[in-house]
């Protein structure tokens, strides 16, 4: 197929400084058969006269009367999970969804907008597989405060993880209070500290050892570490939402962390939905996920089993992406 259609896609500046998240899902995939501009959002943005793709951003209201048939939206869940279906509902019918999440796509197809659900998938083939030769070495990066020191020093002591490779730098616009550094050894287990600001080469032989991973977030868009490390073939536990749930059937796969509501929880929720409008303090903090799992399953697990099992499952969803390229491009260039 030759370059026939031209699209302009507009990214988040966080995006184009520190991830290429979108790069993976929008870029690589359609560059060989779409001619692909690739812009920083600004809200003094002209629309273009062809396809305008908005990766995460909403678009404008004015372009949507402007160019109503051609705007494609990929909104991720992490971002927009919060929107009731209310909001949904008053966006433009002719507004395109591409969804890289079934919690998306619901969403989208309740609002009778026109959408393409895609599961995106990393190929196995560019990674080097993990390995349990050398015992169990654990990789976790505190980017949003999911778990504490405690909750560590307790999954390194089930496990018997021999090494903890951690990466402590927080995402922008996290609570600092999320931050923590670790000692040298959490009982027995060795940690090693994964610096920010690594090149990807090197960022790749720091975390190669490991073989098991903790997704580091309570929600995803898509989840790049997550899918790298199932790619990898290790064993990765993370909490049970969108979109680990998507990609990790528990038990067979992964394993999914439970988080029970509770009265502290729902308290805590409210105070700081009330804070980001202006209306208390912020609350105490408090990491994400609390040590009341179940350690007793989460001791008795068969590791290659579950890593074994995570590569076979990526290994076929990337043959899945590969096959739905092509509906992706008919979609956005419609």
């Amino acid at each position: 197929m030759g370059r026939h259609k031209s699209v302009t896609v507009y990214i988040q500046e966080w995006h184009s400084n520190n991830s290429s998240a979108f790069d993976d899902l929008v870029i690589t995939p359609l560059q060989s058969s779409v001619s692909i501009e690739r812009l920083v959002w600004t809200p003094e943005e002209n629309a273009p006269s062809h396809t305008a793709v908005f990766c995460q951003v909403v678009p404008p209201d004015l372009w949507l009367k402007q160019i109503p048939d051609k705007l494609v939206w990929l909104p991720m869940w992490d971002a927009i999970r919060d929107k009731p279906q209310a909001w949904w509902n008053q966006l433009p019918k002719h507004l395109r969804i591409v969804a890289f999440s079934r919690a998306v796509g619901e969403k989208a197809r309740r609002a009778r907008l026109p959408v393409l659900e895609l599961q995106y998938f990393k190929n196995p083939a560019d990674f080097v597989p993990a390995s349990f030769d050398n015992g169990r070495t654990l990789y976790y990066w505190n980017r949003r405060g999911l778990v504490s020191p405690t909750f560590l020093s307790k999954f390194c002591d089930t496990l018997k993880i021999d090494r903890l490779l951690f990466r402590p730098a927080l995402d922008p616009g996290v609570d600092q209070r999320a931050y923590y550094d670790l000692p040298t050894k959490l009982g027995s287990t060795t940690v090693e500290i994964v610096p920010n600001g690594l090149s990807r080469e090197d960022y790749w032989k720091a975390i190669e050892p490991a073989n098991i991973v903790i997704a580091p977030r309570l929600h995803e868009g898509v989840g790049m570490v997550l899918l790298e490390a199932l790619a990898r073939g290790c064993v990765v536990f993370a909490n049970d939402a969108a979109t680990m749930n998507e990609y990790i059937t528990h038990g067979e796969n992964g394993f999914l962390f439970r988080r029970g509501w509770s009265a502290e929880r729902v308290l805590n929720a409210v105070l700081w939905r009330l804070a980001a409008r202006g209306w208390g303090a912020s609350p105490q903090f408090r990491f994400h996920l609390n040590d009341n799992q179940n350690w007793e399953e989460i001791g008795s697990l068969n590791l290659l089993k579950l890593g074994g099992a995570a590569l076979q499952s990526q290994r076929a969803g990337y043959q899945q992406w590969q096959f739905s390229i092509s509906r992706y491009i008919e979609f956005l260039t419609a």
